[in-house]
Formats: structure tokens, sequence, C-alpha cells
């Protein structure tokens, strides 16, 4: 299965966690989880923060696009 651009994303920013030092998890959401959880929560340095990771919106050109 092809990885979704928001997975490579996912994938980079774990990385970079790693790479600091940082302590953290990825809430899983369910049916009857809470809505709007983030993807990760992270404590650097003793603060925590939360990160909501987003691929880029990509616009078709030329002859992809519709008017």
């Amino acid at each position: 299965m092809a990885a979704t651009p928001e997975s490579k994303v996912k994938d980079r920013v774990r990385l970079v966690l790693d790479a600091v030092g940082a302590r953290w998890v990825s809430p899983i959401g369910s049916v009857m989880g809470r809505s709007n959880m983030c993807d990760f929560i992270a404590c650097i340095g003793g603060r925590f923060i939360e990160i909501e990771a987003k691929a880029a919106q990509v616009r078709a050109g030329g002859a992809g696009s519709v008017r």
C-alpha cells in the first residue's frame, strides 16, 4: 500500500522528534473517542507541545484543472 502525503509528513515529524530527544506519543482516534485530537503530543525540554501534521495542498494545473 502506498504511503499518503500526510503519512510521509508524520514519518518526518517522528524522525525530528527522535533526533531532538523528545518524548512523544501519537494518540489513536476511534469512533467513541474525542474529536479534534492532535497527531502528536511531545515533551521537549520540559515543555509539552501538540503537533498536527498536514500535507501541502497541490492544485492541478494545465489540462487537469477545471474552470
